[in-house]
């Protein structure tokens, strides 16, 4: 087993001077350094999981924000290597790693569909023949869903600067700027993600654990089966009574009502998502609850 350090690479975070919200230039370095960490222990469990990588902040510059970042790649069984070089390959490659996938997302400025998803990963994939790095037994596959969710943590790290703010990430001799029109949510993952939806409606008694007394946020429910669920209360109508104080809920209390939920699929077919909602309310039952006795009054 070995350590090494490999490659290292740069943040340039060009600001604005004398701007309004300092805070914004070391929230999105923050945040940036931890989303690009991440990517990190993404490529590299690509080859092995068993490989660490660490970023270690190894000098900053003033004026503009130069941070620059040294990886450390740990648990690197020689006998498996075949190439005496690899750990500067491994290093190089994480570097060449962001370059690409970033360029990409650059190009296409949003990500559509599943297919544009899998050309990402083809890219690492190509990468890593190109540099001769064969995939350990012990590999473990980019899944489409941390990939996004890496993204989705640059994207939002980046949405905390200025219009005429920029930053880059530089290394192996190449510079690639971060678009910050590259926004990805979490309903954008959601709908790259599903291949198919199913729709069943029940009629059921739920314990209302948390309702929401002013909004319109989800229920916290529990089943007659103990399953704790997040609703949706869509009968606006009996929801207006309950907040209203017309319809009474207390501790122990049930409802009885119409919830339909809606079930995801992904691609190889595993649930994805459960979304309930609460279509109608048709009976509140009463729990049991304890009897307050009045204590006598004494003078």
């Amino acid at each position: 087993m070995h350590s090494d350090h490999s490659h290292d690479f740069q943040i340039h975070l060009e600001f604005q001077k004398d701007s309004r919200r300092p805070e914004r230039v070391f929230q999105s370095m923050s945040n940036l350094t931890l989303a690009l960490k991440h990517f990190d222990i993404l490529l590299a469990g690509s080859i092995n999981r068993e490989i660490q990588s660490h970023i270690l902040l190894s000098d900053i510059k003033g004026g503009s924000i130069r941070s620059f970042f040294s990886s450390i790649l740990k648990n690197i069984d020689d006998d498996d290597l075949r190439n005496i070089n690899l750990h500067r390959i491994i290093g190089k490659f994480l570097v060449m790693g962001k370059h690409k996938v970033l360029n990409e997302t650059n190009r296409l400025e949003k990500i559509e569909s599943i297919n544009d998803v899998t050309a990402l990963i083809k890219i690492v994939e190509n990468l890593k023949q190109e540099y001769e790095i064969y995939n350990s037994i012990r590999a473990k596959p980019i899944s489409h869903r941390e990939l996004l969710k890496i993204l989705q943590e640059i994207s939002n790290s980046i949405q905390y600067l200025d219009n005429k703010d920029s930053i880059v990430i530089i290394g192996e001799g190449q510079t690639t700027p971060f678009n910050k029109n590259f926004i990805i949510t979490e309903e954008d993952i959601d709908t790259i993600l599903t291949k198919k939806s199913d729709t069943v409606r029940d009629t059921i008694s739920l314990m209302v654990k948390k309702p929401d007394y002013l909004g319109s946020s989800k229920w916290l429910c529990r089943s007659t089966e103990g399953q704790m669920m997040e609703i949706k209360i869509l009968d606006k109508e009996w929801l207006g009574d309950f907040q209203k104080a017309q319809k009474i809920l207390l501790p122990g209390d049930s409802i009885q009502a119409i919830v339909e939920t809606r079930i995801d699929y992904d691609y190889q077919g595993n649930e994805l998502n459960l979304d309930h909602s609460l279509i109608e309310v048709l009976d509140i039952i009463k729990g049991v609850h304890p009897i307050q006795l009045k204590l006598p009054y004494r003078k």
